[in-house]
């Protein structure tokens, strides 16, 4: 145990609120049970513990059923009463020991890919590329000419010199 700290099983909520969520169904009497599965499945996004929170929102909800259709005379007991006492407790005892084991360091580090998102869900924004301003049509260029040659320089200075003559400006 050399090296080892106190607390280091405590998973990312640390001791105190590892203690506090293991604690909530307790407290409770099991009516807040789902609370730690929930929390677990919140933060963790794994199938498994997905289903856990699931199948803890449904002992939940077959408690508040069962509590709602008990009859108050004590002398009549029905199945629904025992189904309702055996999810209260379930839940008072299971939500912790659920919640104790599965926030573990070990847990969390364990490698499993997260679900692929939900087929309703917009799909990333992705940004759309620049487009530059559009620019106004330009007519068609003529060819560009050349650098002048020297027979072209000798044709111009011919017809600079007939134009003189003529007596053109």
């Amino acid at each position: 145990m050399a090296g080892q700290q106190y607390g280091s099983n405590a998973g990312p909520l640390g001791a105190g609120g590892k203690v506090l969520l293991a604690l909530v169904p307790l407290l409770s009497l099991g009516l807040l049970g789902m609370v730690p599965s929930l929390v677990l499945a919140l933060r963790r996004k794994r199938a498994a513990d997905v289903v856990a929170a699931v199948v803890a929102g449904l002992l939940q909800l077959l408690v508040y059923v069962a509590i709602g259709l008990t009859d108050p005379d004590p002398d009549t007991a029905s199945g629904l009463d025992l189904a309702g006492g055996l999810a209260l407790f379930a839940l008072w005892l299971g939500g912790p020991v659920h919640y104790l084991v599965m926030d573990t360091q070990a847990q969390w580090r364990s490698k499993t890919p997260a679900p692929a998102p939900a087929p309703w869900y917009p799909p990333p924004a992705v940004p759309y590329p620049q487009q530059p301003y559009p620019q106004a049509p330009q007519a068609p260029r003529s060819p560009q000419a050349g650098p002048a040659t020297q027979d072209d320089l000798q044709q111009l200075g011919e017809l600079l010199r007939r134009q003189a003559q003529e007596g053109r400006p």
